[in-house]
């Protein structure tokens, strides 16, 4: 912020406490609302249009959001905080803290007015703005260590899984073997009336083309590309902060999914030509939209209910074509 500058507040949906996914707007609640109705409007992010964050503008001085009532343990009166205690805390000119206290606790009647209030109290602080976010972190479980530990733990139980997959398989071809060491001294008629049995019964099949090589070249190509996403995603999440910013672990997924098409070009182009197919261009296509027009197609019927519901959840349509076609981009092409 800068000097003089007007601290603008905004709310965020509401929903049920055990259901987070059920999301609606704020003032779809008969909550007090400001004095001030003209402000410019928020530009969400893409993350945030996603995953159904619809701020609005409070007209307070404010944005607070918490617990707005409660009810006794027979579940047959209900109360409502009516007093708002705000504490902000502020390092120069940005804001680090913000702490919201409830009280005022009465009583809902029906057919009477309630006194809505609030205060703010500003106060410095010494925690940097790049460390706002330690106090909600618990600091014994995110340490290196323990970090450390648990990826060891996982890197010797995979060490040993395969170490004992193997085992068991080189068991199982040295008996093969061994079978067939013998057989070689048997005589032809013998050799013909004994059947097939171990590896032997698909080493026809293993380097036989695939009945539909069009869907299985766009599959394995659509597979490598998820898998580079989730690594690359993995190591920037290591490397920067991106639980700081709202909706940017989603933002980020989507740039990194357009920008690795290159991979699902390449892997799944190569195979498909392999097999010999000749339809490059349809397979470029269908290895491109697979995954987002798969999504896109869930996020689409989950949509229809966020809608009927009236829940801030519903992803506007020209968003959700947007981000099939930028992740569906057509830079396959240039492997394929």
């Amino acid at each position: 912020y800068q000097d003089k500058e007007e601290v603008v507040l905004w709310m965020n949906t509401v929903g049920p406490y055990h259901n987070r996914q059920e999301t609606y707007k704020y003032f779809s609640l008969p909550f007090c609302v400001g004095s001030k109705k003209s402000i410019s409007h928020y530009h969400e992010t893409l993350g945030e249009a996603l995953q159904g964050v619809e701020l609005e503008f409070s007209g307070l001085d404010i944005k607070f959001k918490g617990i707005v009532g409660e009810a006794d343990e027979n579940g047959e009166d209900y109360y409502l905080w009516t007093y708002k205690k705000l504490e902000i805390g502020f390092n120069g000119n940005r804001i680090v803290d913000v702490n919201l206290t409830s009280e005022g606790k009465v009583k809902l009647v029906p057919n009477t007015k309630i006194q809505m209030s609030y205060s703010v109290k500003w106060k410095k602080s010494d925690v940097k703005f790049e460390d706002r976010f330690d106090k909600y972190l618990d600091p014994s479980f995110f340490q290196h260590r323990i970090h450390w530990f648990s990826i060891f733990n996982s890197f010797m139980m995979v060490i040993f899984l395969v170490g004992l997959v193997s085992m068991i398989l080189m068991r199982t071809l040295r008996k093969d073997y061994a079978r067939y060491s013998k057989e070689e001294e048997m005589d032809d008629m013998d050799r013909d009336l004994g059947d097939e049995y171990g590896w032997k019964q698909v080493h026809g099949d293993v380097f036989r083309p695939s009945s539909h090589p069009l869907i299985f070249s766009s599959l394995i190509g659509s597979g490598c590309q998820i898998f580079a996403v989730s690594l690359i995603v993995i190591i920037v999440a290591m490397i920067e902060d991106l639980y700081t910013e709202r909706g940017s672990m989603l933002s980020t997924a989507i740039f990194v999914y357009a920008a690795t098409s290159p991979v699902n070009g390449y892997f799944g182009g190569s195979l498909y030509a392999r097999q010999g197919g000749r339809r490059w261009i349809k397979q470029m296509f269908i290895g491109a939209f697979l995954i987002p027009a798969m999504v896109c197609g869930t996020a689409f019927f989950i949509n229809f209910i966020a809608i009927y519901y009236h829940a801030s959840r519903a992803i506007p349509f020209g968003t959700m074509l947007g981000v099939l076609l930028f992740a569906a981009s057509p830079y396959p092409v240039l492997e394929s």
